[in-house]
This record gives C-alpha cells, sequence and structure tokens, in this order.
C-alpha cells in the first residue's frame, strides 16, 4: 500500500535506504543538507526556509519548487513507491508537503508510524498553499 509519511532530520537520517520509498528531503537554505543513507534511489532535495511570504530573510518555497516536488512524486508513485518527507522538526514544511501530496493522490498521511488525524494544522500555511495552487491552477 503506498502511503506517505513526514518525519523529522534526524529520524530520516536514521532510516535505510529501501528500493519502495522516495525521499524529499527540505533543509534550510544556509545549513547542512540532512545527512541520509547514500543509496537511495530517488532522492529530492530542496532548501528554504519555514516562514510565509511576508518574511523578508531567506529563499522561500516558491511555485517552482510546488511544481517539482509535484512531478517528483507523481513519478515515485507510478513506479508504485511510498514517499517520505523530511524537514529539520518534521511538523511543519514536511507535513505540508505530505498533506497537499496525500489530498492530491488519495493516499494516506501519516506522521513517522500515526496516521494522520484530519485535524492535523501545524503544517506550513504558505507551503501548503503553492502546492495546492500548483495542484489545481488556484
Amino acid at each position: 500500500m503506498q502511503r506517505i509519511i513526514f518525519v523529522s532530520r534526524a529520524y530520516a537520517e536514521t532510516l535505510l535506504p529501501d528500493p519502495a520509498w522516495a525521499v524529499v528531503s527540505i533543509s534550510e537554505p544556509s545549513g547542512v543538507p540532512a545527512s541520509l543513507a547514500p543509496d537511495w534511489s530517488d532522492v529530492l532535495r530542496l532548501e528554504f526556509v519555514d516562514a510565509d511570504e511576508h518574511c523578508e530573510h531567506g529563499q522561500l518555497f516558491t511555485a517552482g519548487m510546488a511544481e517539482d516536488i509535484i512531478e517528483f512524486a507523481a513519478q515515485a508513485f507510478a513506479k508504485g513507491k511510498s514517499l517520505v518527507v523530511n524537514c529539520h522538526a518534521g511538523i511543519s514544511r514536511s507535513a505540508a508537503v505530505a498533506v497537499a501530496l496525500g489530498q492530491l493522490h488519495d493516499l494516506p498521511v501519516f506522521n513517522m508510524t500515526v496516521k494522520l488525524a484530519p485535524t492535523y494544522s501545524l503544517y506550513n500555511k504558505y507551503v501548503y498553499r503553492l502546492l495546492h495552487r500548483a495542484m489545481t491552477g488556484y
């Protein structure tokens, strides 16, 4: 069964490569990327701050990044893979990506191993809005 999970950077760094999974790894623009095991076959790395459009410092999430995520996920799902999304804390940026993709592909979303409650609201709203706009056109 395909699914999407979102996790912290620390948790993602403990995962062993699995051919049934693809990874979206989000880090801070000026930080060190997550130290993922080297044998993951499908990895998309992005750098942007955990902020909204009113932030004046750092690289914001962009519509181009949203399109990259949607295309990467579609290719992974077409191969029958599930998706791990990580960011620093595993609650905001990664959650926004996971929630949006779960809705688009009608897949269950989990935070590590617990199925995400429909009322989860700690995800980054700006990231979610740009992903939703890229998926739906509005």
